[in-house]
């Protein structure tokens, strides 16, 4: 385990999240709503929730599976309904 102290000798490392980060986490947890809403994550492409626009933020997270990050991926993956492939009768992304 490293102290602040050798943290800090890391170049640019970051205290705080990013702004990336937190609009990821923002995201997540307004898709986290919509799931127990709606009882899964699959909103369509085109739909809207809490002034997101959801239904594309989860197509981008299927197509960016890749380049998230193992704790990204398994957050989502525990979502009820969550499928890295589109579900049938949904507009292709």
């Amino acid at each position: 385990m490293h102290t602040g102290a050798e943290l800090e000798l890391i170049p640019r490392w970051p205290w705080e999240p990013s702004s990336r980060d937190q609009g990821w986490a923002a995201k997540f947890k307004s898709l986290s709503r919509y799931a127990e809403q709606h009882g899964h994550a699959a909103p369509a492409r085109e739909e809207r929730w809490e002034g997101w626009r959801i239904g594309a933020w989860v197509s981008q997270q299927r197509h960016r599976r890749g380049r998230l990050s193992a704790e990204q991926q398994a957050t989502l993956e525990g979502l009820p309904g969550w499928a890295w492939v589109a579900p049938m009768g949904r507009p292709a992304d």
